[in-house]
């Protein structure tokens, strides 16, 4: 998925890693003002070859290079190493003042029962100066007051004409990825870095890459077909029905994405695209759509309940394509005995089959 490292040198726009003596300043690549804008709030300094912030109540500091396109695509990603209850960690993409941005973020949140500490992670957008939460889900948790040492997160955000998107990875936590859908703020073509709710919060390895929409080597939120992403809802629809299932012909399913999570924490296991739909009289079909990240369409798969006696995912057919997208499934088989299926009648009408074309919501 799009949560690495851009392979090659040609995505990086720059980067930090703060490897240098403490100072009282972060340093020239994080300047006061951008274009006349203040482009730094807090009190921050290097500390132990990291970024720090020295104030509880938090600040924000914008890297100095622009996405030089310039667009306001684009990819950021910080190491948060050393964790506690009560930190807030941002990455701010899509910067074009203190007062127009978008942001992900996550926090260490101490809930019941006591000693577990939970991470809640949002997706938000100032604009006007008025800060506004887009998602907020709660990925990830660590039997413990503190998720120091080993323990840390990886945050990577991502803004597009896809969205907006927060991919977490570290040890401790389990973590995943949150998407939104969301406009990319005009001009705002700068990154940086904010964090709030503890003295001495670190965070360190800054790096700003260019977005997969300017150059496709470059990362993306979720998942590619070809040289194209993948849109967050999409189409399922039933097609060619036969038997039992001809009452299910033409019928429409909208998969929406779904947050990528653990077991116990919203919407697993369907991870990918998920919806259901009442096809039938009596039945409802549940589509589970897997984007395989490849540049081959019939790598994808597809599953759905209840209709499928055989089980099991089944790859996109030949002459999918991922541009336009279409992308079709089958032959799903309910058969004859099939009590589970709700679509026909059970030991009365004859086995029947079906295809699923998956194709981008109009």
């Amino acid at each position: 998925m799009g949560d690495r490292r851009c392979c090659c040198g040609g995505c990086e726009i720059g980067h930090d890693y703060f490897n240098r003596a403490d100072s009282l300043t972060l340093g020239s690549n994080w300047p006061d003002e951008i274009e006349g804008n203040t482009a730094q709030t807090g009190d921050w300094d290097i500390h132990d070859e990291t970024a720090e912030i020295q104030d509880d109540s938090g600040g924000i500091a914008i890297f100095g290079t622009r996405e030089p396109t310039p667009d306001e695509s684009m990819v950021a990603w910080i190491h948060c190493p050393d964790m506690r209850v009560g930190d807030i960690y941002e990455i701010i993409v899509n910067w074009k003042d203190m007062s127009n941005y978008h942001y992900g973020q996550v926090e260490v949140v101490d809930e019941d029962p006591p000693g577990v500490c939970w991470i809640t992670a949002r997706l938000g957008v100032c604009s006007g100066g008025v800060r506004s939460t887009l998602l907020e889900v709660e990925v990830g948790r660590s039997f413990a007051d503190s998720i120091t040492g080993l323990h840390h997160i990886i945050l990577n955000a991502l803004i597009g004409d896809e969205g907006l998107c927060l991919l977490m990875n570290g040890t401790g936590p389990d973590v995943g990825k949150i998407w939104e859908t969301a406009s990319p703020i005009a001009g705002g073509y700068w990154a940086g870095i904010g964090a709030s709710g503890r003295d001495d919060i670190q965070m360190d390895d800054f790096v700003f890459w260019k977005h997969f929409e300017n150059d496709p080597t470059c990362p993306y939120c979720t998942c590619k077909c070809g040289n194209v992403t993948i849109p967050k809802t999409l189409t399922a629809t039933l097609v060619d029905c036969t038997g039992r299932m001809t009452e299910a012909e033409g019928c429409e399913v909208e998969i929406e994405w779904q947050q990528e999570t653990v077991a116990g924490l919203p919407n697993f296991p369907y991870s990918g695209w998920y919806g259901t739909h009442q096809c039938c009289a009596s039945g409802i079909i549940m589509v589970n759509f897997q984007c395989a990240d490849s540049d081959d369409p019939t790598e994808t798969t597809c599953y759905t309940l209840d209709c499928n006696t055989g089980g099991g995912l089944l790859h996109a057919n030949e002459g999918s394509t991922c541009s336009p997208l279409f992308l079709r499934f089958g032959p799903f088989l309910a058969t004859v005995g099939d009590l589970v299926c709700g679509c026909g009648t059970p030991m009365v009408d004859p086995s029947g089959e079906f295809y699923i074309e998956i194709t981008e919501t109009a």
